[in-house]
């Protein structure tokens, strides 16, 4: 198994753990939404925007966008916002890559928007997150 595969593997549960109580709440996950998950985090790392992952299924986007609420509990942009800091962290581990390349990189096009995004997420900067990290390991 590549490192891809494993970084898809361990984030799509660690999505699935993250918003597991959700998915107990609500009636059985159809096959679909399993599939939109799984390419989610394969895309993440294509930097591929909601519309570009929605054309690729059969829903329209507002039809999408409730469906996906209605089974995880959280709203589509919230679900992939969350999967692209993920993966943005685990990114910050290379540090031959840039906070602008990482940021390209997990599907953002503005730098000052990944960062104001991040901070939101993690309570620090990219640059505080990925100099603390650096001084953990």
């Amino acid at each position: 198994m590549c490192i891809r595969d494993r970084y898809n593997s361990l984030l799509f549960s660690l999505i699935t753990k993250f918003f597991g109580n959700e998915l107990n709440k609500k009636e059985a996950v159809p096959d679909w939404l399993y599939d939109l998950l799984n390419t989610l985090n394969a895309k993440v790392s294509e930097g591929k925007s909601i519309r570009e992952i929605v054309n690729e299924t059969h829903y329209t986007h507002g039809r999408l966008c409730v469906l996906f609420k209605q089974y995880m509990g959280c709203t589509l942009i919230s679900y992939l916002t969350n999967v692209r800091i993920e993966h943005a962290k685990m990114l910050m581990r290379d540090e031959s890559m840039n906070i602008l390349e990482i940021s390209s990189k997990v599907g953002y096009n503005s730098l000052s928007h990944f960062i104001k995004l991040f901070h939101a997420h993690t309570g620090m900067t990219p640059k505080d997150y990925r100099n603390e990290k650096h001084e953990l390991i």
